[in-house]
């Protein structure tokens, strides 16, 4: 029988997590969940890396996140995050989940709130995170999926 993964585990969220720091290297890391925008503002530049971890409610704008020029990504905790604005963050930046089946990264749909909502809600799919990076980390955490040990 196929066992169905639980997609609230809050397991997922350090796979997630670990799979961000395995992308780096990273001119910052800033592994909490409460950093605060105007933290992110502070410290982000446009020639440094970054990866962090932070909540909905402290999602940097679009704008700060546009600055960065050089390989950034972002563990969102998606509790409570309307699905029509990560639809809207997935049509300019890379939007990624995780498939708790294979524990690999699948991207989501950009500009459709309600198949993003669809694709949430399957049961195969870590619904507790999101990744959000610019094109260049993206493909570094495509890329490492790809590598055997």
């Amino acid at each position: 029988m196929l066992e169905v993964p639980d997609a609230s585990e809050p397991e997922g969220a350090e796979r997630l997590w670990q799979k961000v720091q395995d992308a780096g290297p990273w001119s910052i890391v800033v592994d909490t969940y409460a950093a605060g925008s105007a933290a992110l503002d502070e410290l982000l530049g446009p020639e440094q890396s970054f990866c962090a971890r932070v909540d909905a409610e402290h999602l940097p704008d679009a704008g700060v996140l546009d600055r960065v020029e050089e390989p950034w990504a972002l563990l969102v905790e998606l509790g409570r995050l309307p699905r029509v604005r990560l639809a809207g963050l997935a049509q300019h930046h890379q939007v990624l989940v995780l498939d708790l089946r294979s524990d690999r990264l699948v991207r989501a749909p950009g500009g459709n709130g309600e198949l993003l909502e669809a694709l949430l809600a399957g049961v195969w799919v870590h619904s507790g995170d999101c990744i959000v990076a610019n094109d260049s980390a993206a493909a570094r955490l495509l890329g490492r999926q790809d590598e055997r040990p």
